[in-house]
This record gives structure tokens, C-alpha cells and sequence, in this order.
């Protein structure tokens, strides 16, 4: 399945590059898509249901399985015309859900004007081109919201007023989740043979051919293309990630020898050589300057760990140029951002690959999360060896940054390389407990590792509000793979009491190394997690 999402930014930037005489052309889908929908688009709008929306997403995918995943964010590449994508995402979905929260109708941008009123709105022009489609649109009531009315809306979307919505509860989200993707059929499908993320770029690209073969049901795609230089083959391919990571890779298109001036200053770097033990990788720093000239990058080893700060790249032009020799082999990049201001906010970066010569490769890792810090991993196959450069752009705002490359079996320091909250090894029906702050980002998590065997298990969090107050009250339960690679949303509570609990099931089929991170949503918080063996239903 194709989960697209979209997602709008607020005040002046929303309708960026989008005067009022916009639209999506979007060709009329007149044939049933019967019980599988290939594709979801969800829209919504950042200030009002993001958290909401992100916790749909990351719900959906797990449930879903193993198939493509495409956020806005994530998948418009730098100098793209969003518009462009947009439309592409809209031509080729199936289903659209469309979040409403109490504010929706009412919204206003910042000279005052109700965003559903102005025809540029990128919320009215989504809607509006599914509903000309003529593919399912969903209403999906948030925070109590009520079905707008056809008098509420503009011309073209009083359609979406007849139809068939569902309301989603925060205290009842778990099923009330299930029971939508029931409705809506959404079931599991074969795993798809390709990667999990594709970069957009112009022309007829490869996420357009993709879309195309799995609309006619070609579930086992071969990415290859052949290199020039040398005659090199490479053929790239997605380190095994959950559903929910935000990788984008490619096949690099031809690596030309390293020029003679990168070679020399390579030779001369003091660095450390590539560690060659099998432990624990990650847990020293270097101290390495970065580059900003992609003329003279900074050798970065495999097995290295090195760091940098940026602005936002798109603002400054300031970006970071490393150099990485990589032999053949299955790799993985490992890439840690965190906000200077610790803010839960935005918070991203991305990595792009270039030849020696300064040629922009299809190989890039991408990363776009809410959160103060945030890890990212992409895994690649390279089936011959090749020089490249690393070219580091920072998002949003001034960040710290850590980047390594390593062997894909290689273990890593986690959840994070530098100031990584300790990991309490917890065992089975051990209940433990801890104090939070969510109003503070570095005190409002605590993480824990289990090993756990196949079956089914029981997920418990009960959060209680420290002051013995009434008052919001809740959190979130989140699942990482042993190297802190995110992967899905177990469970959350948001209540307004003295405390809120949430209960999860979850099931495995193999062996499985887990870490779980608790965070406090509101205020300082008393939490209390354990994990138990499920009761046979």
C-alpha cells in the first residue's frame, strides 16, 4: 500500500508558490477499485490534527505491513514543484481520508480569511480533486467534531458532507482504528520486492513506474541502472527497515574516479582508520571539521562517528561535504539530529549522495519528524566499490547532527550517539516505574530494552499527574529496533483526570530485541510500564 500524506503549513508559507488560480487537473476514476485500495492519501492541517495525523500514519503502516510509504515532507526532493507532486500523489491514490478537527471549517489564515474560502487552499484543492475523481473520500471526526454541512463549505467540496465518515476517539483509538481500517478494508498484502521510499524527481520517473506496475499488480520490481565509468553495476536496495522509517534510496548512477586533488588530501587526513573489532560501533566522536565545499570534502570512514551544526540549509545555502570510500558490501547510514532549542517541533535533515565530481547521485536519506531529536536509518547494497560525497542539509532550524556509516550487521550505540538516555534492561512481568516531565523534551522519556520470544504480549502505561491534580494527563508507548531505528506507535493515553491509562497488544513471530520509549505528554508525570504475557482470546 501507498500511504501518502499531506500536510500544510501555517500563515503565509501555507499557499507558497500557489496563487488563487491553482488547481489539480486530476484525470476522473470511473472504475471500482473493488475490496483493496492500492493507495491512501490523508489530509490534514499541521496546526490543528498533526498529532493526530502522525499517529494514524504510523498506526496504519504497522497494521498494513511491509509497503510503500511516502510522506510530502519526506519524498519532495529540494527544488521540486510540490505543486507537480501533489498532483502526482492525487492522480494515483485510491482512498482519500480527510482529518477534521473542531477548527477545521473555521480555519483562518493570517490576514483572517477562512482558508476553505480562498480556491488556492491546499486542503480544498486535495479534496477537491478526489471528490473529482470520484474515489472514496473519507471524513475522519477528530476531537469531537462534527460532520461539517453542505452550507458550510465552498462549491466544489459539499460533496464531502454526504459522505460516509467515522469518528476517532482518543480514549477509544486503538479500536476505533482497527475497526476503520476493517471498514475500509485495508488488509495486508504480498511484500512488494522494492524499496520502502523513492525520491521524487522530474520526467518519468521511477516512483511514477512503480505506481504504474503496482496498479497492474507487479509486486516484484528489480531497480538497476547501469553505471558509466568503468561499466560498474550497481544495484542498490532498502537495509530492512520497519514500515514507518523515512529512508529514501536509489541506485547511484555512476561514481567516476576520485580527481587527484580529493585523493591527495584523503591520504594526508590524521583520521582514524576504519574500526575493524565487532563491537559495539558509534561510542567515540570525532572530532573532525566538517566541510562547506564540496571540492574538498572531509574523509568520513566507515565505522566512524562524525558531527556538525547547521541552520536551516534552505535559508543559509550552508551545507556539510563528507567523503566515504565504500567498499562492495551491504551498508547502513546512521543519522542523529537534534534541535538546538530542544523544542518538540520539526525536526529533520537529509543526505544526499554526489559523485567526485560533483554529479548528483538517486541515493539520499531523508529525515522529517516532530520531535526535539530524532535517529534515522537507511540501509543500501553496493555491488561495486565507489567513492562518495555526503552532502549533509540541515531543516527547519539551527540543529546539532551526528552521522556515521557502518557495516549493515554492525551493532550501534543507541537510541542515540551523543547524551543517550540510559536503557533500562527490563524482564518479562516486571513492572517499573519512572518520573517525567512533558513539559520539558530531554525529561519527559524514559527508554527500556527487552528481549522478547514469540507470542503475544501485553502493553501496559498508566500515567498520573505528580501535582494529584485534575487536569490533561497521558503520553505515548513507542517500539525501536536494538539500534534505535523507530518502528511503531504501540499505544497512547490523552485524558483530562488524575491519570490515564493504555493498554496494547502486541504479537511476534520471532525473536526480537525491542526498545520502548515512554514519553509524558502534558506536565510532570508519574509513569508505570510492564509488559505481561497475553491472555488467550
Amino acid at each position: 500500500m501507498l500511504l501518502y500524506t499531506s500536510c500544510q503549513a501555517t500563515g503565509e508559507n501555507q499557499n507558497a508558490g500557489l496563487d488563487s488560480r491553482s488547481s489539480f487537473d486530476i484525470p476522473r476514476q470511473t472504475e471500482s477499485m473493488g475490496s483493496f485500495m492500492g493507495t491512501v492519501f490523508i489530509s490534514y492541517r499541521r496546526e490543528e490534527t498533526s498529532g493526530e495525523a502522525r499517529a494514524l500514519f504510523n498506526d496504519l503502516v504497522a497494521r498494513i505491513g511491509k509497503d510503500l510509504v511516502f510522506m510530502d515532507v519526506d519524498n519532495i526532493a529540494l527544488g521540486r514543484d510540490f505543486r507537480e507532486v501533489l498532483r502526482e500523489n492525487l492522480a494515483s491514490c485510491d482512498l482519500m481520508l480527510v482529518l477534521i478537527g473542531k477548527g477545521w471549517v473555521d480555519a483562518k489564515d493570517q490576514s483572517g480569511r477562512r482558508r476553505l474560502d480562498d480556491p488556492g487552499d491546499f486542503i480544498r484543492l486535495e479534496i477537491g480533486a478526489a471528490l473529482k475523481r470520484n474515489i472514496p473520500v473519507t471524513p475522519v471526526l477528530l476531537q469531537g467534531a462534527h460532520m461539517p454541512a453542505p452550507e458550510q463549505l465552498p462549491e466544489d467540496l459539499k460533496e464531502l458532507s454526504f459522505r460516509n465518515g467515522f469518528e476517532l476517539s482518543h480514549t477509544r483509538w486503538e479500536s476505533d482504528v482497527q475497526e476503520m481500517i476493517k471498514r475500509l478494508a485495508l488488509g495486508k498484502r504480498p511484500d512488494v520486492a522494492a524499496p520502502s521510499r523513492l525520491t521524487e524527481r522530474g520526467g518519468n520517473t521511477l516512483r511514477e513506474k512503480l505506481t504504474k506496475a503496482l496498479s497492474r499488480g507487479r509486486w516484484a520490481l528489480v531497480l538497476a541502472i547501469a553505471a558509466v565509468g568503468g561499466g560498474l553495476l550497481y544495484y542498490m536496495k532498502y537495509y530492512p527497515q520497519p514500515p514507518k522509517t523515512d529512508t529514501t534510496i536509489h541506485s547511484p548512477g555512476g561514481s567516476p574516479a576520485l580527481p587527484e586533488r580529493a585523493a591527495e588530501r584523503e591520504s594526508k587526513s590524521k583520521g582514524p582508520a576504519p574500526p575493524s573489532s565487532r563491537e559495539l560501533e558509534g561510542t567515540t566522536i570525532s572530532s573532525k571539521t566538517p566541510s562547506s565545499d564540496i571540492s574538498s570534502p572531509s574523509p568520513l570512514y566507515l565505522g566512524e562517528v562524525v558531527k556538525g551544526r547547521l541552520g536551516n540549509s534552505d535559508e543559509t545555502g550552508i551545507f556539510h561535504f563528507w567523503l566515504v570510500d565504500f567498499p562492495v558490501g551491504s551498508f547502513k547510514i546512521v543519522l542523529d539530529v537534534r534541535r538546538s532549542d530542544l523544542n518538540n517541533s520539526n525536526v529533520g535533515g537529509l543526505v544526499q549522495f554526489f559523485s567526485t565530481d560533483g554529479e548528483k547521485l538517486d541515493l539520499s536519506c531523508a529525515m522529517n519528524q516532530v520531535d526535539y531529536r530524532w535517529r534515522q536509518i537507511c540501509g543500501f547494497t553496493v555491488r561495486g566499490a565507489f567513492k562518495s560525497v555526503l552532502r549533509y542539509s540541515n531543516a527547519f532550524t539551527v540543529s546539532d547532527y551526528w552521522l556515521g556509516v557502518f557495516k549493515s550487521d554492525a551493532p550501534v550505540k543507541s537510541p542515540f550517539f551523543d547524551k543517550s538516555p540510559p536503557v533500562l534492561p527490563v524482564k518479562l512481568g516486571q513492572r517499573v516505574t519512572a518520573t517525567l516531565d512533558g513539559s520539558q523534551p530531554p525529561e519527559r522519556d524514559a527508554w527500556y530494552s527487552f528481549r522478547l520470544r514469540p507470542g503475544d504480549y501485553k502493553l501496559s502505561v498508566e500515567y498520573k499527574r505528580a501535582d494529584g491534580q485534575k487536569g490533561n494527563v497521558g503520553g505515548m508507548l513507542n517500539t525501536y529496533g536494538p539500534d534505535g531505528n523507530y518502528s511503531s506507535s504501540a499505544n497512547g493515553a490523552n485524558d483530562v483526570d488524575f491519570s490515564a491509562k493504555a493498554v496494547s497488544r502486541l504479537s511476534l513471530a520471532d525473536d526480537t530485541s525491542m526498545l520502548f520509549r515512554i514519553s509524558a505528554a502534558f506536565t510532570k508525570e508519574l509513569v508505570t510500564f510492564e509488559i505481561e504475557p497475553a491472555k488467550e482470546q
